[in-house]
């Protein structure tokens, strides 16, 4: 379902290229895979919050 240009998993892309939860990739190639803010997943590295939603002001921003 995805191919990053390597098989380092935990960046969105498994080593079998199947997207990982909390991520969403799109296109092919580095940077293709992106961390889902508001699924309740926090991605270290990435995000330091998900609550759930893409609001801003409720403890958690919009880019979480």
């Amino acid at each position: 379902t995805c191919d990053d240009g390597n098989i380092v998993p935990s960046d969105g892309c498994s080593l079998t290229c199947m997207t990982e939860s909390g991520w969403i990739c799109v296109g092919v190639g580095p940077g293709s895979c992106n961390p889902v803010c508001g699924d309740g997943i926090i991605i270290a590295t990435y995000e330091v919050c998900d609550d759930l939603n893409p609001v801003s002001g409720d403890g958690c921003s919009n880019v979480c």
